[in-house]
């Protein structure tokens, strides 16, 4: 196989993680669409209610949160805690939960869970069928980068992190690849230059 072929068929390759990375980006936004709109239907708003004074309770008694002069570490607590707590409304009011806030965090993770979880049965689709990951592409087109080999170490490994890289989108994976394919054009021009 001559180099134009090998670097056609990486393309292709890529390509098909690519167009994979869009297929669950948009069928996501559907899920997300049907779960908004079910939620309406059903009237669930009460649940987050419930769920923001449950944490309302929680930050009082752990935390002390109703007090008017917060600490300073109810500013870290509110970042680790998902940033929950609404701003206040005056100065030395009471800090609020915000349901909005929750249910917005919970479906965020929601949708990482699935994707990453679609992602995955895709990914083993492919393994099963081609016999390649996206590692493997990446190990094609940096063929004397070792780092890849201990990376990798395993085939599940591989296919976990392939299918990571299809669960964070279409953008983040498609910069990732073109990162990848400069790096190796940059290393390819420097090998030729080098043997001339």
């Amino acid at each position: 196989m001559d180099n134009l072929e090998v670097i056609t068929r990486i393309t292709y390759l890529l390509f098909i993680y690519i167009l994979l990375a869009t297929f669950v980006e948009r069928l996501l936004e559907v899920l997300v669409s049907v779960f908004n709109y079910l939620e309406l239907k059903l009237n669930f708003y009460p649940f987050w209610n419930h769920k923001a004074e449950i944490y309302q309770k929680r930050f009082d008694r752990l935390y002390g949160y109703q007090g008017g002069n917060a600490p300073q570490t109810h500013k870290i607590l509110n970042w680790v805690l998902w940033k929950v707590v609404s701003e206040r409304a005056y100065v030395g009011g009471k800090e609020i939960i915000s349901a909005e806030l929750i249910r917005a965090n919970y479906v965020r993770v929601g949708v990482r869970i699935v994707a990453f979880i679609l992602s995955l049965g895709f990914t083993l689709l492919i393994n099963s069928m081609l016999g390649i990951d996206l590692i493997m592409i990446i190990e094609k087109l940096l063929p004397e980068n070792v780092m890849y080999g201990k990376i990798a170490l395993t085939e599940m490994l591989r296919v976990l992190l392939t299918a990571a890289a299809i669960s964070i989108g279409t953008e983040p994976l498609h910069q990732i690849i073109s990162e990848i394919e400069k790096f190796a054009q940059r290393k390819n021009t420097t090998a030729q230059g080098g043997s001339k």
